[in-house]
C-alpha cells in the first residue's frame, strides 16, 4: 500500500563556514560526505551510486552504521549528508543542522507498508495498517 512519495535533502551544521544560502555543485563535490554503509533500505545504495558517480565524484568522508547517527556527526564537523527529507526536517529539530536543497537533480522514492497475504484479513493488523495509512498516506 503505497503511503506517499519522498525525496531528498542535504544537512549540514547550521553555522557551516563554506556554505552560505545554498548548497553549489562544487561544494557538494568537495565537502566530506557521510554515508550509510549499511541500512535496511534501499536509500544506502541509492546515495552511495549518485555519490560514486561520474557526475558527481564526492569525497566519501565517513561511513555510519545508520542513518540515525549523521545527525550528530553532521552538527559537530563540516561534513554533509544527503539523507531522506523527512529524517532532514527531524535533524533540523533535533541537533545543529540545516537542511539544503540538493543541488543537482536526484530521484525521489516512494514509501509503502507491505505485509503477507498471510496476515491480510487479521483484525488487529487490518486496523494498525488502516491507523498508518490515515497517519502517513498522502494520495
Amino acid at each position: 500500500q503505497r503511503l506517499f512519495a519522498a525525496r531528498y535533502a542535504c544537512v549540514a551544521r547550521r553555522d557551516h563556514p563554506d556554505i552560505s544560502e545554498r548548497l553549489t555543485l562544487a561544494l557538494y563535490r568537495s565537502l566530506g560526505h557521510v554515508v550509510t554503509s549499511f541500512d535496511n533500505t534501499a536509500h544506502a545504495d541509492a546515495i552511495d551510486a549518485i555519490l560514486r558517480s561520474p557526475a558527481v565524484k564526492a569525497n566519501i568522508a565517513m561511513k555510519v552504521g545508520h542513518f540515525l547517527s549523521i545527525g550528530p556527526i553532521v552538527a559537530e564537523t563540516g561534513y554533509i549528508a544527503t539523507i531522506p527529507r523527512n529524517l532532514a526536517l527531524s535533524f533540523e529539530r533535533a541537533w545543529r543542522v540545516r537542511m539544503y536543497e540538493p543541488p543537482l537533480k536526484l530521484p525521489g522514492y516512494e514509501v509503502s507498508q507491505y505485509w503477507h497475504v498471510r496476515f491480510d484479513q487479521e483484525p488487529g493488523l487490518a486496523w494498525l495498517r488502516a491507523e498508518i495509512q490515515a497517519l502517513f498516506g498522502r494520495d
